[in-house]
């Protein structure tokens, strides 16, 4: 297994902002950083009739964010159609407890292959598309910073 880099081996925290409150500028950093294999994250929690157009559009509005940020083609695309990112769904586990929990496999598929190298950035619609919870944000975070690369995760109309 190789060796877990920092997710910005190369930066440096000024010495005037460490240990205060100060606002830095990481969008320089991270603009320089191209995903040769990056993924579309595609949800739409609504969908009575089951036609797909929503996810249809974001992965069209993904396409046209990856082509402009010059990043290589989609490795994977990442779609949950009709699949809520706040309504929990009651889980019996295999020693009989009951869990209340939102079920989102793709968006937990996604961030494996983050963390596994899989994939080396994620192009969302809208940041309410990726997640919900606080959790989720966490969630995606530490799967980026544990990748074995930089891993950013950008909105389409970034």
């Amino acid at each position: 297994m190789p060796a877990v880099q920092p997710l910005w081996e190369d930066f440096e925290v000024p010495a005037h902002a460490r240990g205060g409150q100060v606002t830095l500028n990481l969008y320089d950093h991270l603009a320089r950083y191209v995903p040769k294999r990056p993924g579309a994250y595609l949800r739409i929690s609504s969908d009575r009739f089951g036609l797909e157009a929503g996810v249809d559009r974001q992965l069209e509005d993904a396409e046209d964010s990856r082509k402009r940020l010059h990043w290589g083609l989609f490795a994977k695309v990442y779609r949950e159609n009709d699949t809520s990112a706040f309504k929990k769904r009651k889980v019996i586990r295999p020693d009989g407890t009951i869990d209340w929990i939102v079920l989102r496999p793709e968006f937990r598929q996604l961030l494996a292959d983050l963390a596994a190298g899989v994939i080396d950035g994620v192009i969302f619609y809208d940041l309410d598309r990726l997640v919900r919870q606080p959790r989720d944000l966490e969630d995606s975070s530490t799967s980026s910073s544990t990748s074995s690369g930089r891993s950013p995760a950008l909105p389409a109309a970034a």
